[in-house]
C-alpha cells in the first residue's frame, strides 16, 4: 500500500492539496482494516481536507459527509474503540442477518430522500450517485464505530460507486479526478484486505 501510494502521489498527478486527500485517506483504512484506532485521527484530517475537494467539485452530498458526519463520528469512534481495544487492536464483532434486514431497508428510505433533496440544488452533479455513496457511507461508518465486521461489504460496494463517480469526473476534466481515482482504487483494495481480517478475528454475531 506505501509503493502504491507513493506512487500515486508522484506519478498520477494532481496538485498538492489532492495528494494530501490520497495521503490522508490511503493510511485511514489501511489502519482501519487492520483494526487500529488511530485510523480515526487520521480520518479527521482525511475528512476535512475531503469535503473542500468535494465542494470544488460540486459534490454537495460529499462536502456535508464529511464536514457533518464524519468529523464529529472520527472523535467518538476514536474514543469507543480506545475503549474497546485489546492492545493494540480493536475487538470484532459481527451482525446479526436480521439486522442486517434492517439495514437494507434504511438504505432505500434514506437514499430516496437524500437523492430528492440534492437533486434541488443547483451545480449538484450526479445526484443519485452522490445520493447512494453518501448513504453507504454513513451506514459503513456507523458500523466500523461499532466494531461489526459488516461494515466491509458496504465499504466495498461504496469504493467501486466512488471510483466509477470520479471516473465520470474525469471525463469532465477535472484536474482532481485522477488522484481520486487511484485513491478509490487502493481502498477498495484495503476494504478486501479489511474484510478478510475482520472476518478471521469476528467469530461471534450480535
Amino acid at each position: 500500500m506505501a509503493i502504491a501510494t507513493l506512487y500515486a502521489v508522484f506519478y498520477v498527478g494532481g496538485d498538492a492539496f489532492s495528494s494530501l486527500v490520497l495521503v490522508s485517506g490511503v493510511v485511514c483504512v489501511t489502519l482501519a482494516a487492520s483494526g487500529m484506532k488511530e485510523t480515526h485521527l487520521i480520518g479527521i484530517v482525511n475528512s476535512l481536507s475531503y469535503a473542500y475537494l468535494a465542494f470544488n467539485e460540486g459534490l454537495y452530498g460529499e462536502f456535508a459527509l464529511n464536514t457533518l458526519f464524519y468529523l464529529p463520528m472520527g472523535v467518538i469512534g476514536y474514543f469507543t474503540w480506545k475503549k474497546h481495544s485489546q492492545g493494540t487492536f480493536v475487538a470484532m464483532r459481527r451482525l446479526s442477518t436480521q439486522r442486517m434486514i434492517q439495514l437494507a431497508g434504511f438504505l432505500v428510505v434514506s437514499i430516496t430522500v437524500v437523492y430528492g433533496l440534492l437533486s434541488q440544488l443547483p451545480g449538484q452533479n450526479l445526484s443519485f450517485l452522490d445520493a447512494v455513496t453518501n448513504q453507504f457511507a454513513i451506514v459503513a461508518t456507523l458500523l466500523m464505530v461499532m466494531r461489526f465486521r459488516e461494515q466491509w461489504f458496504f465499504y466495498i460496494s461504496l469504493n467501486v460507486l466512488m471510483i466509477v463517480l470520479w471516473s465520470m469526473r474525469f471525463m469532465d476534466d477535472s484536474s482532481a479526478a485522477d488522484s481520486m481515482i487511484v485513491m478509490w482504487v487502493i481502498f477498495l483494495a484495503n476494504s478486501l484486505f479489511g474484510f478478510v481480517r475482520w472476518t478471521r478475528l469476528a467469530p461471534q454475531t450480535a
